[in-house]
């Protein structure tokens, strides 16, 4: 069995040989009053631990085969429902699901055990090594454990099950994070949220829990599906046709939430925009906050996405645009799969402090939706811009391509440490934490081609190649089962 031979499963990194309706039986089960499982990371002391606890429901007669054994303590995401039906009670169930995967139930019982990283490295090396015919070196599957096993790794394995303490100091993970954060695919788990380790988890947690004003209004993307173009377009709406001329001022009068915490929204200057990248169950929410939600075809949506990472990607790193197409279509980009964010958005399409529209709509009629933007920030936005007609214009001039590469293109490159460099009165003191690992890109990047970059529809068709076309075209339909979703591109040329 080969160390490689995974895929993602509804965000969990799996062996291929576990059958995708047992491990879904296992994400949805529902724990029983009675139930007691057994979790823990793989080579943990799994076994030793269930053997003890049937050693105590059966008073020292344990089962005498593997074969009683599981069925006795069935592992649920390998046996499936049937096993854990006809499970003998008083028994035990085993899982190595994190918590964030699994169903919880407060009168259930939940046995944890964990292991120092060292020895379970060492241990699920020899354990893996029986399942591969061709034979591995621990050199090999050492740094699989991190990169590759499972994607939620094991420290946030441990994080997870503790009910994701915040482990400030742990060293493992910032180990991790200091040796990786330069390769596109280089991210962890933060309380669920699948993202780029260049991001701080306490800056991720501030997001995570900041409570929205009324006056609030949400930019919601997917990366590069418009975000920086409809930022731009809002913040020109709000000043009458005259947006931030450098990178840092556009940053204060739109914090990114995921990047700058908390902090930079509770000192904005209002009226003004928040931007995120989260997924509609990660985001803060209120009903009287407001929330724009522009989305884009997922071919133009993984082109733009890898230009975007390849700039800041290592060049001892392979860039290629077929490495990160899949790791795209596998959910393995920050922010995670592409679909489970669009979706979670389209459901509430509809609500009525929800703006909802695609980059492909702008495109073709800006005028339009720039009036529809201006309608659901405020109807005295909109019927300013309707009294003045040269304003409109001015408005979508000063947010051209143009004019937004005159501003992004360079200064984006050193908008980290500019705003480190910031005075007392403007700073934004929860990104200091960034002084630690902005030192990383100093190293050789591959070559970018600007933070805006085209800015068209169908730029995909100068990228995939036809076995790619295959592969994007059997997620989609798997990801889509049971939704119209992509009837929102009807009307544009997609394979």
């Amino acid at each position: 069995m080969d160390p490689d031979a995974y895929r993602d499963i509804d965000g969990l990194r799996m062996l291929k040989f576990f059958d995708d309706t047992n491990v879904r039986f296992a994400m949805g089960y529902e724990p029983q009053d009675d139930d007691v499982i057994i979790a823990t990371y793989p080579k943990c002391g799994t076994t030793w631990t269930q053997y003890i606890v049937s050693n105590i429901f059966t008073r020292g007669n344990p089962p005498k085969t593997t074969v009683d054994f599981m069925l006795s303590s069935p592992i649920i995401e390998l046996t499936g429902v049937d096993a854990v039906r006809k499970m003998p009670r008083p028994g035990a169930l085993m899982t190595h699901l994190p918590c964030d995967k699994c169903k919880y139930s407060s009168r259930a019982k939940y046995i944890y055990v964990t292991r120092n990283p060292y020895d379970c490295c060492v241990s699920y090396y020899h354990f893996m090594k029986y399942y591969t015919p061709c034979g591995i070196k621990f050199g090999q599957l050492c740094p699989a454990v991190h990169k590759k096993i499972q994607r939620h790794g094991r420290e946030n394995h441990t994080c997870d099950i503790k009910h994701r303490e915040k482990f400030h100091s742990n060293i493992c993970l910032r180990r991790l994070v200091k040796t990786s954060t330069m390769d596109f695919v280089s991210c962890r788990d933060v309380d669920g949220l699948w993202i780029h380790n260049f991001f701080h988890e306490d800056l991720i947690r501030s997001a995570l829990a900041y409570k929205p004003r009324e006056d609030d209004i949400f930019l919601a993307t997917y990366p590069k599906c418009g975000t920086t173009w409809t930022q731009y377009l809002i913040l020109s709406i709000l000043t009458d046709g005259h947006p931030p001329k450098t990178v840092v001022d556009f940053m204060l009068a739109s914090p990114f939430m995921e990047m700058t915490g908390a902090e930079a929204a509770e000192r904005m200057a209002r009226p003004g925009l928040l931007k995120t990248h989260l997924p509609f169950n990660f985001q803060p929410y209120s009903p009287q906050a407001k929330y724009i939600c522009v989305t884009r075809n997922p071919y133009d949506v993984c082109v733009s996405f890898y230009y975007h990472m390849k700039g800041m990607t290592a060049k001892k790193y392979d860039a290629s645009f077929d490495r990160f197409c899949k790791a795209f279509i596998a959910g393995k980009t920050s922010w995670g799969d592409y679909f489970d964010h669009l979706l979670s958005w389209y459901e509430h399409r509809n609500d009525p402090n929800v703006l909802f529209f695609t980059y492909e709509e702008m495109k073709k009629d800006t005028d339009f939706w720039t009036l529809k933007i201006a309608d659901f920030m405020g109807e005295q936005y909109g019927k300013k811009l309707r009294d003045e007609p040269a304003l409109l214009r001015k408005i979508i001039d000063a947010s051209s391509l143009k004019n937004m590469q005159g501003v992004f293109n360079e200064q984006m490159r050193t908008v980290i440490k500019d705003m480190l460099s910031l005075g007392p009165d403007r700073a934004i003191k929860s990104m200091e934490v960034y002084r630690e690992v902005i030192a990383q890109y100093e190293e050789p990047l591959h070559s970018d081609d600007g933070f805006v970059r085209k800015g068209i529809v169908g730029d995909w068709k100068a990228h995939f190649t036809n076995e790619q076309i295959k592969n994007m075209k059997t997620w989609i339909a798997e990801k889509t089962e049971g939704s119209d979703v992509m009837n929102l591109w009807k009307d544009i040329d997609l394979p």
